[in-house]
């Protein structure tokens, strides 16, 4: 049964992606077609205008309104899945989203190490800010979601997307130099958490792969294998799988 009417974002890009590599691989169009159906139902309910860009918002809950702003997840952008739509639809919307994706992650790494937060609202001149999970209060973290931006981007055939990957590596590379990633860390750096996590570890390797540190790269993904088959989780186990396929095979397609 469905538990929650309000479809998130990034589940809809990587369904259709899927779809859209389904269709390929079996030769089957009707996988192109609801891949291109949930990709028209992303454009129209899931993205909006925002200074002159166009924004993907977190869903359609997160659209702006006259008491709230728009609510962007970054690690929801996925340029692959941007421009594989785009090129199945011919939709420039596709590009469009890129760019604009672009532009407002650079704005969010804007801080001395380059971390993306994990949520962020966007103005309605196109100004993205960081922000606290929705309903919660705190500081901005980058954490269990943002570590998914360095993913997304160093799988990117864009150099836009790697350089955005590979900007908090020298970061990365200080902390696991002095023990291990933390699962969370502030934006100025600090840790916020007393444990480290699979995804610290395959986002860290994405970001190395963008910088070019090719041994780091391998080192950091078999780290997170490691820590996965110890203390086995959903999400731990699901995040060590996709960074394998995204960052080191072509099985979504290649560049």
């Amino acid at each position: 049964r469905v538990v929650d009417p309000q479809p998130a974002a990034d589940a809809d890009l990587d369904a259709a992606r899927a779809l859209l590599v389904a269709a390929h691989s079996f030769g089957d169009p009707s996988y192109r077609a609801a891949a291109l159906r949930i990709g028209h139902s992303v454009l129209s309910a899931e993205t909006t205008e925002l200074g002159g860009r166009r924004v993907l918002v977190a869903g359609p809950w997160a659209l702006p309104g006259s008491a709230r702003p728009a609510y962007l997840d970054p690690s929801y952008l996925s340029p692959r899945a941007f421009a594989a739509l785009g090129q199945a639809s011919g939709n420039p919307a596709w590009g469009q989203l890129t760019a604009g994706g672009y532009a407002l992650v650079d704005q969010l790494q804007a801080g001395g190490h380059g971390l993306p937060p994990d949520w962020a609202t966007v103005s309605p001149a196109g100004t993205a800010t960081a922000a606290p999970a929705p309903g919660r209060g705190g500081s901005p973290v980058y954490g269990y979601e943002a570590g998914r931006v360095l993913v997304r981007m160093a799988e990117d055939c864009a150099p836009t997307g790697r350089a955005i990957a590979a900007k908090p590596w020298p970061f990365l590379a200080g902390q696991e130099r002095g023990g291990s990633l933390a699962a969370q860390y502030g934006l100025d750096g600090a840790s916020r958490a007393g444990y480290t996590s699979p995804l610290a570890d395959v986002a860290a390797s994405a970001s190395a792969s963008a910088a070019g540190d090719s041994a780091q790269a391998t080192a950091l993904l078999a780290k997170a294998a490691a820590q996965d088959a110890a203390q086995p989780t959903y999400y731990g186990a699901a995040w060590v799988a996709l960074g394998r396929i995204m960052l080191t095979t072509s099985w979504l397609g290649g560049c």
